[in-house]
């Protein structure tokens, strides 16, 4: 029977108290106790799952684009990236872009011809 949610969230807070007192009192991360307590800790976190958030913020929202829309997201880990419909109600389309893209987003000088572009998703290449 799987061990509940809770006994390993108490794990982990337990083990990071303790990383915590031992890091204050001056013991190095190489120190067998302190290489131990974090081996352990990592064990229970890959045990519960990783749930890590990535920040990711919404920076713009072009609406009315005849008739798409276009929104523009920078990922702290993956940095821009845009997300499009055709028109409203369509499935979004993802689509990485490099800074001078999101500069002429966030500065209103997007084309139409861009937009199309970033409205089309990306064909699949395969083996």
């Amino acid at each position: 029977m799987p061990r509940p949610i809770w006994h390993y969230q108490r794990g982990i807070s337990r083990t990071a108290r303790d990383i915590m007192r031992l890091r204050t009192a001056g013991i190095s991360e190489v120190s067998p106790p302190l290489a131990r307590l974090l081996r352990v800790q990592s064990e229970l976190i890959t045990s519960l799952g990783v749930k890590i958030p990535r920040p990711m913020t919404l920076l713009l929202r072009l609406i009315g684009l005849s008739p798409g829309e276009i929104s523009l997201w920078h990922d702290a880990e993956g940095g821009w990236f845009t997300e499009a419909r055709a028109r409203p109600g369509a499935r979004p389309i993802y689509h990485y872009v490099d800074d001078a893209t999101a500069i002429a987003i966030i500065k209103g000088e997007l084309t139409h011809e861009a937009f199309e572009a970033l409205s089309l998703p990306d064909p699949y290449v395969g083996d």
